[in-house]
């Protein structure tokens, strides 16, 4: 670079002029020097969304397979129709005598949701064999000594309750509270009760403020208007047991009846609700006043051999 090269390239710097501008050494252009093509920015990842924590599901207290808060129409499809139903004040009583090695006797709302759960050990039968003992599969107390009882059921998660009286055993339980009945010691039944059937009982502490329940009398069938035995059912053989959903008005009258139960015969259904739809009931009451009620009808079709 000549002596005027240099200060033309100073006077060019002054300027704000770039070095690709100049001539280069000798009268030549100077070639552009390549512009670096900046990388382009990095796309930020998209922040994980995260995983819902799974609250987990509290296990539904159950006796005898029966389980609080469900249906008894599960128990119907388990172990067959009651072999005795019978609507009271306090709900509707569904019982299964001897069946699978235990007596069952369940209560349960207009709606049939199963709020209470007995099971027992079934009666002896006079001079024969005592049949083995079954214990419920969800704890083995059955016939056993309270102490053993209670360690059966803590190991399945059961807190004692404090019980004054001393033939009770109480222990609270997800979704309930589970109750022995002892005799001589020994636990010779098992009560299951939702929360509110405990809280009612006293085995848990009411909620706070409370308002007073309605005193409720249940409606009652004060006739029976029975219907003969199906023919063509009767010629065939068919046996059946029916269970009738039956609301009663305010007046007593039938507002409908609804098979719950089927007898798996469409004329021993029908002649079920023709039956239920024909007989006369007191209607149920509401602290003294007339109101609309639900009454469960079973009815049996069985022929003698």
């Amino acid at each position: 670079m000549t002596r005027g090269d240099a200060w033309m390239l100073l006077a060019a710097l002054a300027a704000g002029l770039t070095i690709a501008s100049l001539p280069a050494a000798g009268g030549a252009a100077l070639s552009p020097a390549p512009v670096a093509t900046p990388s382009p920015l990095a796309t930020p990842s998209p922040l994980a969304t995260p995983s819902p924590v799974a609250t987990p599901t509290p296990t539904p207290l159950s006796l005898g397979g029966v389980i609080i808060g469900h249906s008894v129409l599960d128990v119907v499809k388990s172990i067959g129709p009651p072999d005795v139903l019978r609507t009271t004040d306090i709900g509707h009583e569904w019982q299964w005598v001897d069946t699978g090695g235990l007596d069952r006797e369940v209560l349960t709302d207009d709606d049939m949701i199963v709020q209470q759960v007995l099971v027992a050990e079934p009666a002896s039968v006079p001079n024969s064999t005592p049949a083995p003992i079954v214990q419920p599969a969800e704890f083995a107390a059955l016939t056993m000594r309270a102490d053993d009882a209670g360690t059966s059921i803590a190991k399945a998660g059961g807190e004692m309750i404090a019980e004054p009286d001393s033939t009770i055993r109480a222990w609270a339980l997800s979704g309930g509270v589970v109750v022995a009945e002892l005799e001589s010691g020994r636990v010779g039944q098992l009560l299951a009760l939702d929360d509110l059937s405990a809280r009612r009982l006293g085995y848990l502490a009411p909620p706070p403020f409370v308002s007073s329940p309605v005193v409720h009398r249940a409606p009652i069938m004060t006739k029976e208007d029975l219907v003969p035995y199906p023919d063509d059912a009767a010629r065939a053989g068919i046996e059946g047991s029916v269970v009738v959903r039956v609301v009663i008005g305010p007046d007593g009258g039938v507002e409908r009846a609804d098979i719950v139960v089927s007898s798996h015969n469409d004329e021993i259904d029908a002649a079920s609700v023709l039956s239920a739809k024909k007989s006369t009931y007191r209607p149920a009451q509401c602290d003294g006043t007339p109101c609309r009620g639900v009454y469960f009808d079973l009815q049996s079709y069985s022929l003698f051999h």
